[in-house]
C-alpha cells in the first residue's frame, strides 16, 4: 500500500490483491495490466508455479484464469493508519482522532490533518474489489478489515456493481459454515451481522461506493447498479472520460441523478501508449449537469490528449493535464459531498 498517492481525491492507495479481468473499453489502456506484464510479471509466474499448472512461463498473467496475488502489507498498513494520530499541518502537533472524524481509503491512507473534519481516503487501485475470480476467503478478510477500521473511509470503485449482493452472500455463507481460517466465533458473528445489515439496506458508515463509467453506454449499465448498493455516498468515476454522458438518462432506472453524491471527471493519461482524446465539452457538460442536480463535481485532470470544442488540441505543460492553473476557469471545480465533513 502507498503511504501517499498522486490521486488528488484520495490520501492513500493500495490493494488487498493484485490482478483483474477487463470488463469493457474503459480497460483498454489499463495501467495495472501493464504493470502486471512488466515489473510484477515474476510474481504472477511464481503464483502459477505454486499451483503446479503447466506452461507457467507462457500463460497470461492478466485476465480470466490468471492468478490473483494477495498483498502482504495492505492489511497491516490499513490497521496502522486507522490507529495513527492526526497530525496538524499547521503546527505539526499529533492529537487523538476526534470522535466525529474518519480517515478515508480509495481502496487506501495515513493522512495529515488540515482541519478536524478532514478524512483520510483509502482507495484499492490494482484490483476490482468485486472481482469474481478473487478467492472468496480474501474477499471475506477484506470485508472484515473494512468493518474493523472505523477511522478510515473506504472509497470502493468497481466495474462490477451487479455482483455486490452475490459476493456478499457468498461471504456470509462461508462465515456461517465456520470454514474461515484464522477467524474465531466472535469474528464470524460480528462480521456476519454487519454484512447482513448491509444486505438489508443499512449502509456502513465508512464506505463510499463508486462505479466507473467512461461513456453513455457504460454509464447506463453501471450507475443504476451502483445506486442499488446501500452507501452513505454514491459516486461515479467518469475517468477516462471517452464521450459525452447524460447522467440523468443513465440514472433514470434508479431514482435519478440527484441520488448520486459525487462525480469525478478526468481525461485519460497513459504510460507508453497514446491516450484517447477527451473533449473539454464533455467535462464541461458533466460539471453543468452536476450543478443543476445538486451533485458535487470533482475535475481531476484533463488528460494527456485534451481537445477543445471544434477539434483544437490543447497543448498543456502538465503531461496528464493535471495542473488546474492551465485549465479553463469554469473547469476548476473540486467539490466534496457534505457527508465527508460531518
Amino acid at each position: 500500500m502507498s503511504e501517499k498517492t498522486n490521486i488528488q481525491w484520495a490520501d492513500h492507495t493500495g490493494s488487498p490483491w493484485f490482478g483483474c479481468t477487463e470488463v469493457n473499453e474503459d480497460c483498454a489502456n489499463c495501467y495495472a495490466r501493464e504493470l502486471a506484464k512488466g515489473r510484477m510479471e515474476r510474481l504472477f509466474r511464481d503464483a502459477y508455479k505454486k499451483t503446479g499448472v503447466e506452461n507457467a512461463a507462457t500463460r497470461s498473467v492478466w485476465g480470466k484464469g490468471a492468478p490473483r496475488i494477495r498483498s502482504k502489507s495492505f492489511w497491516s498498513d490499513a490497521r496502522k493508519w486507522n490507529n495513527t494520530p492526526w497530525v496538524c499541518d499547521a503546527c505539526g502537533t499529533a492529537t487523538a482522532l476526534p470522535a466525529n472524524c474518519q480517515r478515508t481509503v480509495f481502496t487506501c491512507s495515513h493522512c495529515n490533518v488540515v482541519t478536524q473534519h478532514h478524512r483520510a481516503r483509502m482507495f484499492p487501485s490494482l484490483c476490482d474489489w468485486l472481482d469474481e475470480e478473487a478467492p472468496i476467503e480474501w474477499f471475506a478478510d477484506f470485508l472484515q478489515l473494512i468493518f474493523e477500521t472505523h477511522n478510515l473511509i473506504w472509497m470502493l470503485l468497481t466495474k462490477r456493481p451487479e455482483l455486490w449482493r452475490e459476493r456478499l452472500c457468498k461471504v456470509s455463507n462461508r462465515i456461517l459454515s465456520e470454514r474461515m481460517a484464522g477467524w474465531d466465533r466472535a469474528d464470524r458473528v460480528r462480521v456476519n451481522a454487519w454484512i447482513s445489515d448491509w444486505l438489508n439496506g443499512t449502509a456502513p458508515k465508512n464506505v463510499w461506493i463508486f462505479v466507473s463509467a467512461s461513456n453513455q453506454k457504460n454509464a447506463d449499465l453501471m450507475i443504476p447498479h451502483g445506486l442499488a448498493i446501500p452507501a452513505v455516498i454514491h459516486g461515479v468515476s467518469a475517468e477516462p472520460l471517452l464521450g459525452p454522458i447524460d447522467f440523468e438518462k443513465a440514472a433514470e432506472k434508479a431514482a435519478g441523478v440527484s441520488d448520486v453524491d459525487m462525480i469525478i471527471f478526468g481525461g485519460e493519461s497513459t504510460q507508453g501508449k497514446p491516450a484517447r482524446r477527451c473533449n473539454m465539452e464533455w467535462i464541461r457538460s458533466g460539471v453543468q449537469q452536476c450543478k443543476a442536480a445538486g451533485v458535487k463535481a470533482y475535475v481531476k485532470q484533463l488528460g494527456s490528449n485534451p481537445f477543445a470544442d471544434g477539434g483544437l488540441r490543447l497543448n498543456l505543460k502538465d503531461k496528464k493535464g493535471g495542473d488546474i492553473n492551465e485549465w479553463p476557469g469554469d473547469l476548476r471545480v473540486r467539490e466534496w459531498p457534505e457527508a465527508a465533513y460531518q
